[in-house]
This record gives structure tokens, sequence and C-alpha cells, in this order.
């Protein structure tokens, strides 16, 4: 493997993963900050998860993607506020991925795609939309 070849795995696959560990942990951070659920919708969104659990479909009828996934969480982890804090900060920190890629691809200068995917992931807006409007936030990834 030449040492262009290398060059280019890492601007395609490292500074990507690097992006998502660095707002991994920054997340993890905030969102592990107190016990209780962060935002004004985390509430709404555990009463989707527990109605989801004992009957079988959802309480409000809303898009349903972002409550099953949430759901699946859920059931991996066996506690619904640890899976919307884990399911919001894996699915914010993975959108830096597609992010950076689009950047990259479209100029190909891998610091476009880098401080573009920062300015997004620490973004103030980003961060109010994890706790006021989750399941837009998990909408940007998908």
């Amino acid at each position: 493997m030449g040492f262009d070849k290398m060059h280019e795995a890492f601007r395609r696959y490292v500074v990507p993963l690097i992006l998502f560990l660095i707002s991994l942990i920054f997340y993890c951070f905030y969102v592990f900050r107190e016990p209780l659920v962060y935002g004004i919708d985390g509430p709404y969104y555990l009463v989707q998860i527990l109605y989801i659990e004992k009957y079988g479909t959802m309480y409000y009828g809303d898009p349903p993607l972002t409550f099953y996934i949430l759901y699946a969480f859920y059931k991996l982890l066996g506690d619904p506020t640890l899976a919307l804090k884990i399911g919001i900060m894996l699915f914010t920190s993975l959108t830096a991925i597609p992010l950076y890629l689009h950047f990259y691809n479209t100029t190909g200068r891998v610091e476009v795609g880098f401080f573009a995917s920062i300015a997004y992931l620490f973004s103030p807006h980003i961060v109010r939309l994890m706790g006021d409007f989750v399941k837009n936030t998990f909408g940007l990834f998908s």
C-alpha cells in the first residue's frame, strides 16, 4: 500500500472516526451531567418508550422511527433514561461522519470537512435540538 493510499484512507476513515469520538466524549459529559433526562422533550420520549414496552405500540401518534430505535436501546440497556441519553449522544455524534464526508468529497479538502463537522457538533442549536426536538436530532443522521 503506497503512501498516497494510506493518506487517502486516513482522510476518508480516520478523520471522521476522530470527529465521532471527540463529539461522543463531549456529549457523554454533557448528557450525563445530571441523572434526569435532558430537555423539555425528555419525559415525552420516556413515556413513549415505556408505552411501547407495555402495549407494543406508541401512545401518541408521531413518526415512529426514533421511538422504536430508542426502544431497542431500552431493551438492550434495561433503563429508559439511559437508553434515551445513549441514543441522543450516539445519533448526534454519528451525524459528523456523513457531514464530514460530504464536505470532503465536495471540496477535496480535509480541513473544510473537519471544521464544518466541528461547527455542527458544537453548535448551540444542535445542543438545544438534543433536548427539545430529539426526533429531529435522529433525523439529521438518517
